[in-house]
């Protein structure tokens, strides 16, 4: 006889009556890979021997053939390969004495998408900020859950609850976490290599900061400091640099980097008499001006593959894999001029290791 669970789950067995129950409980999971699912819970009686596990879904946009079920406590039960058919996905469960377990199906829900963001405060040398889950539902029909859960960005690994939710069709809903983050951060000036206008970038503390950003998976944080309007930042991470916002361009700071002159050095001819290597170096002029009213460090960097070379008095510093970096600090309304030399080897010019 069969056995009916309602949420139309259905327990067939030898000998068992036929009863419908509820599910315990649903859960909207949404994970840091940017998808979603929907868990069921149940609480279930099993009879010892073999059995079949039948289950529909009841709200539009379940992916049901990618649905899986989990048993708990392990080894209650074990459980074979779904089969899908026109209505239910089954699974065949074999339990070696009656029980009860506890038994989630786990099925991605396509009608639901998600984001996270942060909202963020800079004071002083300080950057307070908070993230917020963006939910929007693009079914037809309202649907309600027990309990949302994220599943990104804390330390402990554990899912961070957003409690009961209930989505309107067409609709989003912003719900923020509740801890706030706080990082030692310092501003600077950069102007890199390619780029047009020089940029504000936020250097965070490097440890902290990439862990705790790398958790969430930020990319953007609306910041505002007193005074200024929010601003839609950009968030960096790399293995080399560590954090970084980048709070977009700013006119106080101009920098222009002129190519003063490009030769060919150091010319190495093969026995043919055909060039197998050389070195091109660049002069480069760089013009910097503060039109701001505060003291402001000034990053020049420039692009500097491991076979190129940079000659500059001061020595530039490599802080990263690709890049060389001067540092000027400029006053309110100083400007300052910054001459050096671009060496590009190729062929037989590039230096072997060890030389």
């Amino acid at each position: 006889m069969p056995l009916c669970l309602s949420l139309l789950i259905t327990v067939l067995a030898q000998v068992a009556p036929e009863v419908e129950t509820t599910a315990k409980r649903s859960v909207l999971l949404l994970r840091q890979s940017g998808g979603v699912a929907v868990a069921y819970e149940y609480a279930l009686p099993l009879s010892a021997g073999a059995q079949e596990i039948a289950w529909r879904p009841e709200i539009a946009g379940l992916k049901r053939e990618e649905a899986k079920l989990s048993i708990w406590p392990i080894g209650a039960a074990e459980v074979s390969g779904a089969v899908i058919d026109a209505v239910h996905v089954w699974w065949a469960l074999a339990a070696p004495a009656d029980c009860v377990v506890r038994l989630s199906v786990t099925v991605p829900f396509a009608d639901v998408v998600w984001s996270i963001q942060a909202k963020g405060y800079l004071e002083s040398s300080t950057l307070r900020w908070r993230p917020f889950v963006t939910v929007e539902h693009k079914g037809s029909v309202p649907v309600s859950f027990d309990e949302a859960l994220v599943e990104a960005g804390t330390s402990s690994g554990q899912p961070v609850s957003l409690g009961p939710l209930t989505l309107e069709p067409g609709k989003k809903q912003q719900r923020p976490l509740e801890q706030t983050y706080e990082l030692a951060t310092r501003e600077v000036c950069r102007f890199q290599t390619g780029w047009d206008q020089v940029h504000r970038v936020l250097v965070l503390d490097a440890a902290e900061a990439a862990a705790t950003l790398g958790r969430w998976k930020m990319q953007q944080l609306l910041l505002a400091r007193d005074a200024e309007p929010p601003v839609t930042a950009s968030v960096s991470l790399k293995p080399d640099r560590g954090a970084e916002v980048d709070l977009g361009t700013t006119e106080s700071v101009v920098v222009r980097r002129k190519l003063l002159d490009e030769r060919r050095e150091n010319l190495d001819y093969d026995r043919f008499g055909r060039v197998q290597g050389l070195d091109t170096v660049e002069e480069v002029l760089v013009e910097a001006a503060n039109y701001g009213e505060e003291l402001v460090e000034l990053q020049i960097v420039e692009d500097l593959p491991s076979v190129w070379e940079i000659k500059v008095y001061p020595t530039a510093e490599k802080p990263w894999a690709d890049c060389a970096m001067l540092r000027l600090d400029l006053a309110p309304g100083e400007t300052a001029t910054q001459r050096y030399l671009i060496v590009k080897h190729s062929g037989t010019r590039i230096p072997q290791k060890g030389e």
